[in-house]
Parts: C-alpha cells; sequence; structure tokens
C-alpha cells in the first residue's frame, strides 16, 4: 500500500485503462463520471474497485479538491484482513457503500 496526493484537475484514473490499485480516500473530493453517471467521493469512500477484479476501470476519476489516497491492490487488501481486520473494514464498509450509491444512481437514471 501506498499513499497518493492527488492535486485538483489531475485524473487519478481514466475509464478503459487496466485497473491496477484501488484507493481509499483519505481526504479530499474526487469526481467519476462513466456514460453520464456521476458521483462524487469523499473521505472514506473507496474508488477503483475494478483493480480488485483485473478489469479495467470503469469511469473516470478526478479530484475535485487536493486529495490524499491509499492506493492498494487485491493482495494487499487480503493481507490487511489477516494483519489488520479493523482497518480492513474500513475499506469494505465504504465497497458496500459505494455499490449502494451506485445502485440508487442507476434506478433513478433509468438504467
Amino acid at each position: 500500500m501506498h499513499r497518493v496526493t492527488v492535486a485538483v484537475g489531475d485524473t487519478v484514473y481514466t475509464e478503459g485503462e487496466l485497473g491496477v490499485d484501488a484507493f481509499l480516500v483519505l481526504a479530499g473530493e474526487l469526481a467519476m463520471s462513466r456514460q453520464g453517471l456521476d458521483l462524487t467521493a469523499e473521505a472514506g469512500a473507496v474508488i477503483g474497485l475494478s483493480a480488485l477484479v483485473n478489469k479495467p476501470y470503469g469511469a473516470t476519476a478526478r479530484a475535485v479538491k487536493q486529495s490524499d489516497l491509499l492506493a492498494f491492490t487485491r493482495r494487499e487488501l487480503r493481507g490487511m484482513l489477516r494483519s489488520d481486520p479493523d482497518r480492513a473494514l474500513v475499506i469494505i464498509d465504504a465497497i458496500i457503500d459505494l455499490l449502494g450509491q451506485l445502485n440508487t444512481a442507476r434506478d433513478s437514471s433509468g438504467c
């Protein structure tokens, strides 16, 4: 795992590029967009989940505010489950929250 600082306007990842890291937002704000579906990620959110299943990123993520992120791979998350389950639970809860947001956004867009 490693910490990443992203300046306002910088792209964290682009839709279609092969996912390498997923990210826990530690501070700041990011905007994700894909085919007219826009989401915002703030502290506590997890983004870039496609990387955990070796798939291309499904959206583009850009920093709206300077942001600090914790980048991690699937292997690193699995290791964290063993070594620091409380910290891993924060990430898992954020993943569940994101899935709920995606379902709500999809339902309201008529998809």
